[in-house]
């Protein structure tokens, strides 16, 4: 029989790794990291974005680092901030000229200070150049056509729509004939319009093939489930 403080135990475990697959599912990252900029927790969407190494990387030592070339202010003096600010927005260059990533960066204290790894940083990541939408989405949410999700994607993305006909390889008339389409699928009257409700729509929450689990590589403070805690 479990001690009551194993179970107590096993249950905060279980909280936290329902809230960590929640956060999983976001299209927005999310990074935990101490006041060092050590990261202790990365959803998989931050995750691919510290991969890409375009705009922030995660440094050998594993803290959280402005990539080089990028001409923003160093993730340090991000983290450390103003005194008495708890939170600040960010527009973070990239190497590539892509979109710079918005971060919003907030102090938090969600463990007694003498815990080992106290998390003290939020850090919310923001890729505007991220594909948002995924196929089966559109297709449920809206019946729109494989050509016509691929073309919604791409504006999505910010593409005109000479560069969607290049990347899809259609001439201008059948992309507006597919645009045309997906207007009246959406209900919507003006490309600004539909781009805003496709993001209102599936560009927050993503969806997960099948029975994958989730991507965390990241334990907070250093901590993973064991046999000994499940209940």
């Amino acid at each position: 029989m479990a001690t009551p403080g194993v179970t107590t135990r096993s249950r905060i475990i279980n909280l936290l790794m329902t809230g960590f697959d929640a956060l999983d599912l976001l299209n927005i990252g999310f990074i935990v990291t101490n006041l060092a900029g050590r990261v202790l927790l990365a959803n998989t969407t931050a995750e691919k974005i510290l991969e890409a190494q375009d705009g922030l990387r995660l440094t050998s030592e594993g803290t959280l680092s402005t990539s080089p070339g990028c001409n923003s202010p160093s993730m340090e003096s991000i983290l450390k901030g103003k005194p008495g600010v708890k939170q600040a927005v960010i527009a973070l260059s990239r190497p590539s000229g892509k979109r710079p990533l918005t971060l919003l960066v907030r102090s938090a204290e969600v463990a007694p200070s003498d815990y080992p790894e106290p998390a003290r940083i939020l850090v919310f990541v923001l890729d505007p150049e991220s594909p948002t939408a995924r196929e089966p989405e559109l297709r449920q949410l809206y019946g729109l056509t494989s050509a016509e999700t691929r073309l919604a994607n791409l504006l999505m993305e910010g593409k005109t729509l000479e560069e969607c006909c290049d990347m899809l390889g259609i001439r201008r008339s059948t992309a507006k004939m597919h645009l045309r389409n997906v207007f009246t699928k959406t209900d919507v009257q003006r490309q600004g319009e539909l781009v805003a409700l496709l993001f209102n729509s599936t560009g927050t929450v993503r969806a997960r093939n099948g029975d994958q689990r989730s991507g965390w590589k990241h334990w907070p403070f250093g901590e993973t489930p064991d046999a000994e805690s499940s209940p």
